[in-house]
């Protein structure tokens, strides 16, 4: 029997946590997975490390992020370049976590996080090195509703 998604967290360099719920997920994608094991005389760590993450989540999912003063849109939020990880949790309380690929060039943002909000409010966002939001689509397409229906997106 098989398991199947509830929702998604996204886990940012300042270790803040946005949650995606599956009826909000139009898309999701991680490839080049692998597996490290580290160990040492007290303990021993097994991390996943993807190195491709594309998310599309529907506009429905955007909902309001931070404090009164500071409020925006979690999408918003989920732009500014700094997943570092996704923890996807599934109906039968299993959960998996993947570390995404980082640039080195900064410890606060990620080169290789592109994202982008169309003109409906749906968010698209890759994490790779050598892949854009461009690589799977043209951006005037994600502003076209009759190219996301027919996408299902």
């Amino acid at each position: 029997m098989g398991k199947d998604i509830v929702r998604i967290e996204l886990v940012l360099e300042n270790c803040e946590c946005i949650e995606v719920d599956r009826k909000y997920i139009s898309s999701l994608h991680i490839d080049g997975i692998k597996s490290s094991i580290i160990a040492n005389k007290n303990s021993i760590v097994k991390s996943d490390h993807c190195s491709y993450f594309f998310l599309a989540a529907n506009r429905n999912g955007n909902e309001c992020y931070g404090d009164y003063g500071n409020s925006q849109g979690t999408y918003k939020r989920l732009g500014e370049g700094d997943i570092t990880s996704v923890n996807i949790l599934y109906d039968n309380h299993t959960e998996e976590t993947y570390y995404t690929a980082w640039s080195d060039e900064s410890n606060q943002v990620n080169k290789w996080q592109d994202s982008y909000i169309n003109q409906f409010g749906d968010i698209f966002i890759t994490i790779c090195e050598s892949k854009s939001i461009e690589d799977n689509h043209i951006k005037k397409d994600l502003n076209d509703q009759d190219y996301l229906s027919y996408m299902g997106y």
